[in-house]
């Protein structure tokens, strides 16, 4: 089979959104499917949590059928960033996400004053819980 023929194959299957992932490397990018978002990095398929989580990342999704992606192995759940402040509103506790990781921040000080307020996501027991615990942070 001659390049131009195998070209052509590719290019009606990224028309139809089939097997997206055997025609382009795709990774680094978020999908919006009727299944949920999905973030597409190194070959595998990870599901956004919630809408909370898929804000903290400050992206755009590409709007898809989840056929689209479907092939692409699963690699688990995709949590907040790293570097995002979260508000837990079940208990009042304020954490930081860190190499995946919930580290709790015990003293209003750690920022500056009014910084803090502007920067934090509200979230739910649920979300707090995806990410395992970290160090606490205490300022004196």
């Amino acid at each position: 089979m001659n390049i131009l023929n195998r070209f052509s194959k590719k290019s009606n299957q990224i028309k139809e959104y089939n097997s997206v992932s055997k025609v382009y490397p795709i990774s680094g990018l978020f999908f919006r499917t009727e299944s949920g978002i999905f973030y597409i990095k190194s070959g595998k398929r990870f599901k956004v949590f919630s809408e909370a989580c898929f804000k903290s990342w400050s992206s755009e999704a590409i709007s898809a059928p989840f056929s689209a992606i479907s092939s692409i192995p699963y690699g688990g759940v995709l949590g907040f960033r790293d570097g995002t402040i979260i508000h837990n509103l079940a208990d009042g506790k304020i954490y930081i996400v860190s190499d995946g990781k919930r580290i709790h921040l015990k003293s209003p000080y750690i920022f500056p004053e009014g910084w803090l307020e502007d920067k934090k996501i509200l979230v739910s027991q649920k979300e707090v819980d995806i990410h395992k615990d970290g160090q606490e942070i205490n300022a004196n």
